[in-house]
């Protein structure tokens, strides 16, 4: 196995080799060192107790010291080759890639240096530098596939059809009973683009999505918005296939769309009957209507049932030796459209188990207090669940700050995966905007209570349910121990939830659709998107802190600065790495129909950091 040592262009594992100190004339002597870096802590004591604690640690930068001969036919062709390491060590920054015998390399940034000493004589030619570099030393770009995290923190992630934003063509759709599709960006419900259907006359015309697997028995989601361009009733469906491919039967949404407005047609569950082995999207007028009366869906998807993961995905495997940043590249037309900008949450949980912390809770588990009751309508399109799927507040008893809500046990287990600081977010929503109304969140243990901030909800945004943000809470309440004297975690008992609400003016009401508890004692960050339908995506970078726009070809676009508070994502080798991704967090300055039934597109990618070499495969 072969011992490099070279000044390349960049961390690839195609990069262009500038300068390779393991060919002729150069000889890497065996005092080279890739030194490690030295971990700082800021110690902390006090002659009160023994010992020191370190509540703070980062690594420092490395130095490498190079030590090479040159060995060139004469001292002409010897000062050729030490100009090109000089111009190599003068760099401002540069790439050196190094690979020890073993089957993978790796990659150090490196700073402005000059060497240390120089041995020119008759018999030999020898160079020193001491290079300055960053910690770790890097392995290749690891791009992970990319995710649809759902909006409804009740519904799985896993969106299976193949094109349901329309953002760059309309692949995977075909008209049916004579109708023909196609893309357009005249309007769309979110992004770029959405898909016009265009009948002809005849019966029964729409528009189907590929073919995707089922099986008998199991439960799959779908969930599409549409608008038509004349009121008539319009259906989006799921079809059922047999083994053969021959149509078993049709579930349908139907719903009689108004005149040139987005109607949201679920999030509906269908089981698929006895025999059916493939599935399809599709959308009908079930009538005949007149040629040329076209219609339009976006944001139109299935995926398999399965536990509620909305609102997170989970990346496990990561490759390294220590944490390193999670850069994200976020799909435009999950973010940006129109004057709707959105402010986004993201945090992560590293420890324990990360799905058995508390993440969603939907109001209508809870107890309803003081003017509270569950909703007596069936499952609301607009909120998260189904069934009778929120708690409303009237108020009419009682307009303070008081109990509405209450879970005698939350989380229900007892686990230390319930520990932790939590940034809390409700979803409610207001029936009359001008309402003056103040919301907050309360655990307690029988002596011990712990509350969020008390927060006013936005004015405006009548009827449109909206997160709110209402702070930190700490789990448990009161005093945490975190270990026994073994070292051991200990369990955190089930607390006592409360939501409290007041209207303090007005005459409307409150509801309460779930509460969504971001963790906030490890990276947690707020970043406000910028509107612009230019964009193919956005780039959130983890590594330098910063968000930037990246057009159709590649290039970056200028967005103006994107404003991001806290910390973006880091990732662990070794451990699940739970993301948590709130898409709109607070209000958004149209105050247009809720994104619940939508998702957000993410491509995650980092760079294993290693403290020396890397393994084969990790």
């Amino acid at each position: 196995m072969g011992y490099d040592v070279q000044f390349v262009d960049s961390i690839s594992a195609t990069a262009t080799v500038r300068l390779d100190l393991g060919l002729s004339p150069w000889n890497v002597r065996d005092n080279t060192v890739f030194d490690l870096p030295d971990l700082r802590r800021s110690a902390v004591s006090t002659l009160l107790a023994d010992g020191d604690r370190y509540p703070a640690a980062a690594y420092a930068n490395r130095v490498i010291t190079l030590v090479v001969q040159i060995r060139a036919a004469s001292d002409d062709a010897t000062a050729a080759a030490l100009q090109t390491l000089m111009r190599e060590l003068d760099r401002q920054s540069n790439i050196m890639r190094y690979r020890p015998g073993t089957s993978a390399p790796v990659f150090f940034r490196t700073f402005r240096t000059a060497p240390s000493s120089m041995i020119w004589d008759p018999v030999q030619k020898e160079l020193v530098a001491q290079i300055p570099a960053e910690p770790f030393a890097l392995g290749v770009l690891e791009t992970l596939p990319a995710v649809r995290v759902a909006n409804d923190p009740a519904l799985a992630n896993q969106v299976d059809n193949a094109n349901p934003y329309f953002e760059t063509d309309a692949s995977n759709w075909s008209g049916v009973n004579g109708a023909s599709v196609a893309r357009t960006t005249i309007l769309s419900w979110e992004g770029l683009g959405a898909l016009t259907i265009t009948p002809a006359a005849s019966a029964g015309p729409g528009a189907q999505s590929e073919e995707l697997p089922a099986t008998a028995g199991n439960s799959y989601w779908l969930s599409g918005r549409l608008r038509s361009w004349s009121a008539a009733t319009r259906t989006i469906n799921l079809a059922w296939y047999n083994s053969s491919h021959s149509l078993i039967s049709t579930s349908a949404i139907s719903l009689a769309a108004p005149t040139d407005t987005w109607v949201g047609y679920g999030p509906t569950k269908f089981t698929a009957p006895a025999g059916a082995a493939f599935r399809r999207i599709t959308t009908t007028d079930p009538g005949t209507p007149g040629a040329g009366n076209p219609w339009y869906v976006d944001s139109i998807m299935t995926w398999a049932d399965g536990a509620g993961t909305g609102c997170c995905w989970d990346v496990a495997g990561v490759k390294g030796d220590v944490e390193t940043p999670l850069n994200l590249a976020i799909a435009q037309g999950s973010l940006t459209g129109g004057s709707d900008p959105r402010r986004s949450v993201i945090a992560v949980r590293r420890r324990g188990t990360p799905a058995q912390m508390p993440l969603v809770l939907q109001a209508e588990t809870m107890t309803g207090l003081t003017d509270t009751a569950i909703a007596a309508a069936a499952g609301d399109p607009n909120m998260s669940g189904g069934g009778q799927n929120f708690l409303r507040t009237t108020f009419a008893t009682n307009a303070n700050l008081v109990n509405r809500a209450r879970l005698a046990a939350w989380p229900s287990g007892t686990t230390p995966d319930t520990r932790g600081t939590y940034r809390v977010f409700a979803r409610v929503r207001k029936s009359n905007g001008s309402d003056v109304i103040n919301v907050q969140a309360l655990v307690s243990t029988p002596t011990t209570p712990a509350t969020t901030d008390t927060v006013t909800l936005p004015q405006g945004f009548a009827n449109v349910p909206v997160w709110a943000d209402l702070g930190l809470l700490p789990v448990p309440a009161g005093a945490d121990p975190v270990t026994d004297s073994t070292g051991v975690e200990l369990a955190v008992a089930p607390q006592t939830l409360l939501l409290l609400a007041s209207r303090s003016s007005g005459s409307g009401t409150l509801d309460w659709d779930v509460v969504l508890f971001v963790p906030a004692d490890d990276r947690l960050a707020v970043v406000d998107w910028p509107v612009d339908t230019a964009l193919t995506s956005i780039v959130l970078d983890s590594a330098r802190v910063m968000a930037y726009g990246v057009g159709a070809a590649g290039e970056v676009r200028t967005t103006g600065k994107v404003p991001i508070m806290g910390g973006l994502p880091m990732v662990s080798p070794g451990v699940t790495n739970r993301i948590v991704w709130l898409q709109d967090a607070g209000t958004r300055a149209s105050g247009a129909t809720p994104t619940l039934g939508n998702s957000t597109v993410i491509t995650a990618s980092y760079h294993p950091r290693y403290l020396y070499v890397r393994p084969a495969t990790t």
